[in-house]
């Protein structure tokens, strides 16, 4: 979204979600400009918040809504047992637009995840996706875990 419209397509949210209804809402990232009045935004309504290019744990804890932390980038993939380990955190999700970008950054994560976290990390969270290391980028459909 245009940084011109950020403030309006907040508004839209808060009222959407003033109005009863349920979702996930994602913030822009930590260390954008609007990241800290995103979350004050929905910090107002019983939502989670899906937090996107989610690599560091400290981060995460400043967030107090049920977290859904966007693992994007190898950073975020080598730091997935303590994003996880987070109390806020309730699911990892790894992030659709890797694919956009290049096709590559999805295989270097997806070997990083099963050679580093997967097998010495047994939490629930963290476990693997079946079919993840075959999925293709030409594809627009996602992995459900």
């Amino acid at each position: 979204m245009v940084p011109e419209r950020k403030t309006r397509a907040r508004e839209h949210v808060g009222e959407w979600l003033g109005a009863g209804h349920e979702c996930a809402v994602r913030v822009n990232a930590a260390g954008t400009p609007w990241h800290a009045a995103d979350l004050a935004a929905v910090a107002r309504h019983p939502c989670a918040v899906m937090l996107p290019k989610a690599e560091n744990p400290s981060v995460l804890a400043a967030v107090a809504s049920p977290l859904i932390a966007l693992i994007e980038t190898a950073r975020g993939v080598l730091a997935a047992p303590d994003i996880a380990s987070e109390p806020g955190v309730h699911r990892l999700a790894i992030g659709t637009s890797i694919w956009r970008r290049n096709s590559a950054s999805i295989r270097v994560i997806v070997t990083l995840w099963q050679e580093r976290v997967a097998p010495s990390y047994s939490h629930r969270r963290l476990q693997a996706c079946p079919g993840l290391s075959t999925a293709s980028p030409a594809t627009s459909t996602t992995t459900q875990c």
